[in-house]
């Protein structure tokens, strides 16, 4: 399980999770501080649900931990890279099975308590190769994403397409784009996006943004504006 705000640690940490042919838990972060408790308890339920064997976490979030009897192990994001990178000799790659579990998803919880869903390795190749054929992407393409990693258009779709397929990313983190809209076409026009997504709601705020600035933002290279 892994839990943290988006950073390049914890992209790599998901890659090396998949590495080692473990599958992936993102946990989300608490959106408002009013709602801690139920963040901690809903955190809780879905490590113990998913059967979870060691929990990965940011270490400015390692503070907050109290283990309680029975919980996993934990480490954070800064122990797993204290010793720097690790040598090509040592990593053996696990036996392939395209239909082990690779991902087990939470669903939101909005309207019940949320559930796991379990993806697996060739159920998410599957739904990338689709992707892929239906928005001709290809490996120059530029992809740009603010979105939560435990969220599957942030994580099945805008991180693992570029990871898989090798074109760029360029990655921000929610609140990156919930404190200041326009930086999400701040970004799209500084390194030449080609492609991007969104639920409904970034539209409307990122097109408000637009038309109250005076900044000169080139967007022409987009091609592919996907709403969710």
């Amino acid at each position: 399980a892994l839990i943290g705000p988006t950073t390049q640690r914890l992209i790599t940490a998901i890659q090396a999770t998949w590495l080692t042919g473990a599958a992936l838990v993102t946990m989300p972060l608490p959106m408002r501080m009013a709602a801690l408790d139920q963040f901690i308890a809903q955190t809780r339920a879905r490590i113990h649900r998913s059967n979870t064997r060691i929990v990965v976490i940011d270490a400015d979030l390692a503070a907050f931990i109290e283990p309680a009897p029975g919980d996993p192990p934990f480490v954070t994001l800064d122990e797993l890279f204290a010793d720097g990178e690790p040598g090509e000799d040592s990593y053996r790659r696990p036996d392939s099975d395209p239909d082990s579990l690779a991902v087990l998803q939470f669903t939101s919880g909005s309207t019940s308590e949320p559930k796991g869903v379990m993806l697996s390795h060739r159920a998410i190749c599957n739904n990338l190769d689709g992707a892929w054929k239906a928005a001709e992407i290809v490996p120059e393409d530029v992809i740009v994403s603010w979105l939560p990693l435990y969220h599957d258009m942030g994580l099945v779709g805008l991180l693992t397409i570029p990871m898989s397929l090798g074109c760029t990313l360029v990655q921000a983190a929610p609140q990156d784009f919930l404190a200041r809209p326009i930086r999400w076409l701040r970004l799209i026009s500084e390194f030449g996006g080609t492609g991007t997504a969104g639920p409904n709601f970034s539209y409307a705020l990122a097109a408000r943004a637009l038309n109250r600035t005076d900044e000169e933002l080139d967007l022409s290279s987009m091609r592919i504006w996907l709403n969710g």
